[in-house]
């Protein structure tokens, strides 16, 4: 029953679904600001622009389902944690994105520390230490 409930229902709605990192909406403290960063990751090189993602308010929200208000609002926490740089151009209005690597990796091991005060996850310690002992640069930590 359950497997005739999933076809029954992709057939209706379609099998296209909004997936994101749930540890982002707490280390973000917002579910609109989880989706959002997570999709810019997932934009993150595929633009044509190494270091830009353009996409308009529209595109945005097809592809997050968040209306222009909430994309608003999940900007600017991103933009406030310096998560993002942000900007409009052109007409019609194109929205561009660039992510600071080293501000997400810097969060992401806060929120993880936090976590594990005791220092036992062992990937983060690595990734931690490589970074702070010049190891590798933020970049290379994908």
């Amino acid at each position: 029953m359950g497997k005739d409930l999933q076809e029954y229902l992709i057939k209706i709605l379609g099998a296209r679904t909004i997936c994101f990192n749930e540890k982002l909406r707490y280390m973000l403290n917002s579910v609109n600001s989880a989706i959002f960063l997570h999709k810019l990751l997932w934009w993150y090189g595929k633009s044509g622009d190494p270091e830009w993602i353009f996409k308009t308010a529209e595109e945005c929200e097809e592809e997050t389902t968040l209306t222009t208000s909430q994309q608003d609002t999940a900007i600017k926490k991103l933009v406030d944690l310096g998560i993002i740089e942000y900007k409009v151009k052109g007409i019609p209005p194109i929205r561009h994105f660039k992510l600071n690597k080293d501000k997400i990796i810097e969060c992401c091991l806060k929120y993880t520390e936090s976590l594990n005060p005791s220092g036992q996850n062992n990937g983060i310690n690595l990734v931690k230490s490589e970074v702070e002992n010049g190891e590798k640069e933020i970049s290379e930590v994908h």
